[in-house]
Order: structure tokens, then sequence, then C-alpha cells
């Protein structure tokens, strides 16, 4: 079975969520099923409604209401609600709405789930920020500073409304130097930058071992997401990248080491990339794509490196 690629949407409220969704929806029209997962705080569903109301194509919706889902009292019916839904519509692509205060990692662990696990798998993470209301809480909100930090696009979205967006630009840039990011208005942006490879031609240009021979082209591809309080050996620091590179075509996060001092990495097959920034995390936290990677793994590498 082809597991389904998940995309997961954060950002602060009101940052224009469901308006990349509205666009990524009418995007996928007549190409390919699209299943939306919204999680609001609040009882009421505004933001599905908007998305009935605004998207100009067919989707699925799952509603997740009254709260984070990815709180410990709610993670497991969330989990179950999620595997109905993708059994039931098993939609091509998973767009998920994170709620504006949720913990990224915390989200990502919910794909490492047996029940989860042979179903879907993390394919990136796209963070909305808002240019007109950033300075304000980027201080206030350690949250949205972390959901910038794991994103693999970032768009600076509402710049028509904040003149001093170079600034903002450059401040996301020292948070994640990896990341790609867009100045965006109405969350207007290439989609097809965004959403390749995961559904593109371009997967018969990967190494044979990592292309599937199922129909479609789709790989054979698993996610783990990794968290410790325990620091890296930073004697060990480029080992253990270029160990955990060597078995997954994607790694990306957040290594904090035992010399005090933290680092952002990324991989992409071979090229392996990672360098020195502020952060008053003390922990290690990690993305890993791959077709063979899981989350065991991942911790057993790191924990003997």
């Amino acid at each position: 079975m082809l597991k389904i690629p998940v995309y997961l949407i954060t950002g602060f409220l009101g940052s224009g969520k469901t308006t990349f969704i509205q666009r990524a929806i009418d995007h996928f029209a007549g190409k390919f099923k699209a299943g939306i997962v919204q999680n609001e705080f609040a009882p009421a569903s505004i933001e599905g409604k908007e998305l009935r109301r605004f998207a100009n194509s067919d989707f699925d919706l799952l509603e997740i209401n009254n709260g984070s889902v990815f709180c410990v009292c709610l993670l497991s019916g969330f989990i179950t609600s999620l595997k109905k839904f993708v059994i039931k519509y098993h939609p091509d692509i998973l767009l998920i709405e994170a709620s504006g205060l949720s913990d990224v990692i915390s989200v990502g662990q919910v794909f490492n789930s047996p029940e989860l696990q042979d179903h879907i798998y993390l394919a990136g993470t796209i963070c909305i920020v808002d240019a007109n209301h950033f300075i304000k809480i980027e201080n206030l909100m350690p949250r949205i500073r972390h959901q910038i930090m794991i994103a693999d696009h970032l768009l600076i979205n509402k710049t028509d409304l904040n003149p001093g967006h170079l600034d903002i630009l450059s401040k996301i840039e020292a948070i994640n130097p990896f990341g790609k990011k867009y100045l965006t208005t109405y969350c207007d942006v290439n989609l097809d930058e965004i959403f390749q490879p995961m559904h593109s031609p371009s997967w018969t240009k990967l190494p044979p071992h990592i292309v599937s021979s199922e129909k479609g082209g789709r790989p054979e591809v698993h996610s783990a997401v990794f968290r410790s309080v325990k620091p890296l050996n930073i004697d060990h620091l480029d080992e253990f990248i270029k160990l955990v590179a060597s078995k997954c075509y994607r790694l990306k996060g957040m290594i904090w080491s035992s010399s005090g001092k933290s680092y952002c990495v990324q991989t992409v097959f071979d090229d392996v990339q990672y360098m020195e920034i502020d952060r008053p995390d003390r922990q290690t936290e990690l993305i890993a794509i791959g077709k063979d990677i899981d989350v065991r793994e991942l911790r057993i590498i790191y924990l003997s490196t």
C-alpha cells in the first residue's frame, strides 16, 4: 500500500494558514484528491466553513475542535480519528493545519504511532509568518519561533501591510538558515515548488533504491520524528549527521551538543549542511525521511554515537 504524504501547515493565529490551504485545494483540483485536517481551539467550526465557502473544488475534511489534538489528553482520539479518515477517503495528499499554538515536533511524533505509520508519512512542514505582527509576538511565543526553526518552507505573508518586512526576513533567516523563504501577500506562492517532489515525475530521478516499483512511481517512505534532552557528543557531531544522512534522503532539525552549542542541520542525500545557531532550547529535535528509517533506529544511533 502506498503511504500518503502529509504536509504540516503551521503559523500563529491569523497568519494565513487557511488562505494557503484554500490555494492548495484549488491547485490540486483535477490532479490529486486532497484531504484536509483542521485543528482549532474554539468549539465552533469557523475555519472549516471558510474552506467550504471559498475553495473551488471538492476535498475531504476532518475537523478537530475545542482543544489542541496534540495535547496528551486528546492525542489517542486524534490518532484513531485520523486513521479512520485516511482509510475511508484515502486522499493522494493530506494537509494538516495545526492550531497556532501547536508544538511542531509533538505534531510530527503522531506519525510514528503504530496505528498510522503504515498509512501516512511526514513529507514536509510549511510555516506561515504574519509579517504585520511577527515583531509583536516573536519574543512572547516560543512555539512560533519553534515552528519557524523546523519548517522546510516559510511564507512571510501579509508583506503589503508591513513595509519593514525585510527586517523580519533577516530575523527568520537567523532562526532557520536552510528553510526556503517566500515573501507573499494572501499566500500567493508557486505551489509546484513547495509540493515538489512528492507528486512529481522527478521521483524518477532519485536513486533506484529509493523509488518504489509500484504504479505511480511514489516511493516507499517512512518518517521518523525524534526529540532528546540528552546532548550529542560534539566530537561525534559530523559522524552522527553523515551516518543518519546515509540512511535517509532527508534530514532536518536542530541538534544540541555537549559543548552547549546548538546546530541547525539539513541533508538531502549526500548533501550535508549544518551550522551553529543561537538557540535557547536545550534539546535535539530531528525529522528524518527515508525508505527504512524509523524513530527507534534514529534513537539508537543518537544515543550510541
